[in-house]
C-alpha cells in the first residue's frame, strides 16, 4: 500500500477492518529519523520510485494507493491501472477534493462494474491511458 503522510496515521493496523496485511510505505517530505517500528516505511523522492518499490514488494499482487494528493501524483505519472471508488448517498459541503492541488490532466476512465447497495455504491474504473504514455503504450 501507498499512502500519504497525512492519512498514514489512520492506518494504525485497522485499514480495511483489519484485514490489511502488507508493507505501508509513506511517501513525505519529511521521514522520521528512527524506523517506525511496524509495516510502515517512509520514502521521500519521486512518486515514480516509492510505487516502483511498492510493486516489487507486492510482488504479483496489486499496489493499493491511498489518498487523494498520492492518488493525484500517480495519476499525473500515469503509474495507475484501475480505479475504485466508492459512492455514498450524502453531498458534503466542505473538505478534502477527491484531486487537490490541481495540474491533474484529464483522465478517461472506462467503466468495469458498479455495484450498488442502500448504502454505497461501489465503482470501478480502468484508466485510458493515452497513446505514448507513461506505459508505453
Amino acid at each position: 500500500m501507498t499512502v500519504g503522510q497525512r492519512d498514514a496515521g489512520k492506518l494504525s493496523g485497522d485499514a480495511y477492518g483489519g484485514r490489511w496485511h502488507g508493507p505501508v510505505i509513506v511517501l513525505t517530505h519529511h521521514p522520521p529519523p528512527e524506523p517506525h517500528g511496524d509495516q510502515h516505511t517512509f520514502a521521500a523522492g519521486p512518486i515514480t520510485g516509492a510505487v516502483h518499490w511498492a510493486q516489487w514488494q507486492a510482488g504479483d499482487k496489486d499496489v493499493e494507493v491511498l489518498g487523494s494528493n498520492v492518488t493525484g501524483q500517480c495519476l499525473q505519472a500515469g503509474l495507475v491501472d484501475e480505479i475504485f471508488v466508492l459512492v455514498l448517498p450524502v453531498l458534503l459541503g466542505h473538505g478534502t477534493p477527491l484531486f487537490p492541488g490541481g495540474g491533474l490532466d484529464r483522465v478517461n476512465l472506462e467503466p468495469i462494474s458498479s455495484t450498488p447497495s442502500a448504502r454505497v455504491t461501489a465503482m470501478r474504473f480502468r484508466v485510458i491511458k493515452p497513446a505514448g504514455g507513461a506505459d508505453g503504450g
